[in-house]
């Protein structure tokens, strides 16, 4: 564990059918779900004094002539196995999952197809594989003592089935502080959390967990302190905490056990640090933790695992794999909140007048125009979709200039397979050639709230048409003018291939997505 020291009408139908013994299929129930586990390097924890001794407290589980911990004797891998046998356990988020406890142990064991990499010990592991590629992002830890000690959240769009034809992002993360300012550090990192899931979930069904080291409370417990700002972030974000939805105010503790002088009676966990939050459209159905065991007894961890069930997101939610897919007119519909990637400047505001509630923004910090798009751009953000091979696309975005200004309005676009009508490319990612999109349609044309542009400057004068290679893209937004902000880019090669889809100035008109 990472830990301060010394501070440091749907659920209840399915109960009264397995109170009847009546067995639900995950078919039936049209479930998934979804395991946390600080698995503690494989050691387990053994028991206090006065209770079996069934492994030794040392890091050894492959040399049988020393004392062996946990996983050498085969205790933890026991737990595990009988905790996700379930098959509609679809992945498991590990902190801690060094050594022993590594990932690709813990994948061995389970017989599951995947897992992610590993930083510092935050990995997951997927039964049926995964739809995309994992997302990083490190959290700020110079304030601690050890600032090499990373703390970091993950991102893995999840397969739901053995054909991957629904997927899930999920969320691992491990938050961590013994500073003497441990609760602006672990504020930040929640701060941090939200901005990394909120920019790159999508917009649909999601899941965040793992070991957040944030306890609430009242009072000192066991000379530890407790948390009662950190997770108010998620909270504001409008994420709910799947435990308290189903189990209200029971404690629900998930560590630490076995600590002397701590827990009732003695041994038992005493802070419930180890969490599962999802958004408010998107809410567990059931949520119960995995090790149990009698107080004072050897345990897998020092934390109990968590599995929350969720319904079965709809199909639409393994559009992870390719991004946006075309409507049926051709369209393709892009809301820039569902950005893929989130760099440098750039942000998401919440706009009641923007397409899906908000807005990518750059603040206008006075910086000047940069003049020629760049092959590494600092700040930039990115949308995913999948484009039909050879046909002809007109860009438009919706964008607003802040306080109206000329000087405010425009942006560099790249894609990572875009070509030319001939099979060129042309305006890629990775290099210094980009469509600029200026806001203000001509020279004293003005800006005034939302507007829809193109890729051509000058009154009437349409930019041209962009193709791609036939492969899933990517589209990346790069700063041109600081002071703008972007909440749709559509790419349309009928209905709009010719008009805009709304008005250059004060426009009111949001393309739906489906």
């Amino acid at each position: 564990m990472h830990g301060r020291p010394a501070r440091g009408v749907f659920v209840a139908t399915i109960a009264s059918l397995a109170a009847a013994g009546v067995v639900l299929t995950a078919q039936t129930r049209a479930v998934v779900k979804i395991a946390y586990f600080n698995i503690q390097s494989g050691k387990g924890e053994p028991g206090l004094p006065g209770h079996a001794v069934l492994f030794a407290d040392t890091t050894n589980c492959v040399d049988r002539s020393k004392p062996m911990n946990g996983w050498g004797v085969g205790f933890v891998q026991r737990a595990l196995t009988a905790a996700l046998a379930d098959p509609s356990v679809v992945a498991v988020g590990l902190t801690e999952a060094w050594g022993c406890g590594s990932a690709e142990h813990v994948r061995a064991l389970l017989g599951w197809q995947a897992r992610s990499s590993e930083r510092n010990g935050v990995a997951l592991v997927a039964r049926f594989g995964m739809a995309g590629p994992e997302q990083w992002r490190q959290l700020d830890t110079s304030m601690n003592p050890n600032p090499a000690d990373t703390m970091w959240v993950l991102r893995v769009p999840v397969c739901l089935d053995a054909g991957c034809t629904r997927s899930l992002p999920v969320y691992v993360a491990h938050w961590f502080s013994n500073a003497p300012g441990w609760q602006s550090v672990l504020d930040a990192h929640a701060r941090q959390s939200v901005e990394f899931v909120r920019t790159t979930s999508g917009g649909g069904p999601h899941v965040f967990g793992g070991d957040l080291n944030v306890f609430e409370g009242t009072s000192t417990v066991c000379e530890q302190a407790p948390d009662n700002t950190s997770l108010s972030y998620f909270r504001r974000a409008g994420y709910v905490d799947g435990w308290v939805s189903v189990h209200g105010a029971a404690a629900g503790f998930t560590g630490m056990l076995n600590r002397t002088s701590c827990g009732v009676p003695e041994g038992a966990p005493w802070k419930r640090i180890d969490y599962v939050w999802s958004p408010p459209d998107y809410l567990p159905i059931a949520i119960a933790r995995f090790g149990v065991v009698p107080a004072g007894d050897a345990a897998p961890s020092d934390h109990y695992g968590l599995i929350a069930t969720f319904p079965m997101p709809p199909a639409r939610s393994s559009d992870d794999r390719a991004g946006s897919t075309p409507l049926a007119n051709g369209d393709i519909v892009l809301y820039a909140r569902r950005t893929t990637a989130l760099h440098g400047a750039w942000t998401i505001v919440d706009d009641a007048t923007a397409a899906a509630g908000g807005r990518v923004a750059q603040v206008d910090a006075g910086g000047p125009k940069v003049t020629s798009p760049s092959a590494s751009p600092r700040n930039y953000f990115e949308l995913t979709f999948t484009p039909e091979s050879g046909r002809a696309y007109h860009l438009w975005i919706r964008g607003k200039a802040q306080h109206d200004s000329w000087a405010n309005d425009s942006a560099y676009l790249q894609f990572s397979g875009s070509v030319t009508s001939r099979g060129a490319p042309i305006y890629r990612i990775g290099t210094t050639a980009a469509a600029i999109v200026n806001l203000e349609e001509d020279v004293n044309a003005g800006v005034a709230g939302w507007g829809w542009q193109d890729n051509g400057y000058g009154t009437n004068v349409l930019g041209p048409a962009i193709y791609f290679d036939g492969t899933p893209q990517r589209v990346r937004v790069q700063t041109r003018e600081d002071g703008f902000s972007i909440d749709q880019i559509v790419l349309s090669p009928v209905q709009y291939a010719t008009r805009a889809p709304g008005a250059a100035r004060g426009d009111t008109r949001i393309v739906p997505d489906r």
